[in-house]
Order: structure tokens, then sequence, then C-alpha cells
């Protein structure tokens, strides 16, 4: 399948995330369905417990990961804290946002979520957000997609 083209996808709308080997998978829709959901969203903590956005409310997915020089961190990565307090109902309902890109001057990593969401320049991604949002914060690397599900463009 082809890329889509950057103006084709102005339109589409974070549903949810996930991650793996440092990678960060973007599930995403045009004009999503009211009420998008996945398994187990009403538990806490949600990295223990929900899935991901259930396949029939995602049209495309995009890889991204963070440059060298910065962060891209989810509420799970509070380092003090052994589990986040999240459930991913919570984060569609926006009362935290969903990934929080920031520079890493001082090694925000080790820090953790609490430091990132914090910093001044931070990029606060919350679900529902524009697509563009996360793609346009700096540091922030689109390595695949936006990619349509399936095949064809929907």
């Amino acid at each position: 399948m082809e890329r889509i083209p950057a103006s084709m996808t102005d339109d589409l709308t974070i549903l949810d995330w996930s991650r793996r080997h440092g990678v960060t998978r973007l599930y995403l829709a045009r004009d999503p369905a009211p009420g998008w959901y996945g398994d187990d969203w009403d538990d806490a903590p949600f990295e223990h417990n929900a899935g991901v956005v259930l396949p029939a409310f995602h049209t495309h997915t995009a890889d991204v990961v963070a440059d060298w020089d910065h962060v891209l961190l989810d509420p799970s990565d509070d380092w003090r804290e052994a589990n986040s307090r999240w459930s991913k109902e919570d984060l569609r309902a926006r009362r935290c946002p969903m990934l929080v890109a920031a520079a890493d001057p001082d090694d925000l990593l080790s820090a953790g979520w609490p430091t990132a969401l914090a910093a001044d320049d931070a990029v606060r991604v919350y679900m529902g957000d524009p697509w563009s949002r996360l793609a346009s914060a700096p540091g922030v690397v689109v390595i695949d997609g936006p990619r349509p599900v399936g095949g064809g463009v929907r």
C-alpha cells in the first residue's frame, strides 16, 4: 500500500495508540463513530487491562517515534508509580492526555511522565485530537503512514 499524501490526512482523528519496540502506532479515523471504544476500556490501569480501539472504528494507522532530542511518553511512563490511575475511557473523555511530546534536554525519559507533561514546550495530545497535532509536534518523526487499514482509502 502507498502512503497517503499529507493533504488527504488533514481530517484524520487520533482514536488510540499502542507502543512496541520504541515505536508508537496510532489508530486513526475520518469522522469517527460516536462512542468508539476497545476491550476493557473501563478498567484502570489501561496499560494492564485495555485493548486497542476495535478495528471497526479505525480506518488508518501511522507509526511515529521521537527523535534523539525529544521524548514521546504516555501516562504509564510515570516511573514513581507502579501503575497509572487512568482507564482508556478516562483518556477518551480527555481527563488526561494520551501522549506528550517534549524536548529532552535534561533526560526527561528518566524523569518520566509528570516532568515531561509539565515541560514548557510539551505538546499534549488527547484522544480525539487531529492527526496533525501529533504529526507536526517538534521531535516527532512519522516513520510509516498514515496508511489505510484493509486496503483502499476510506
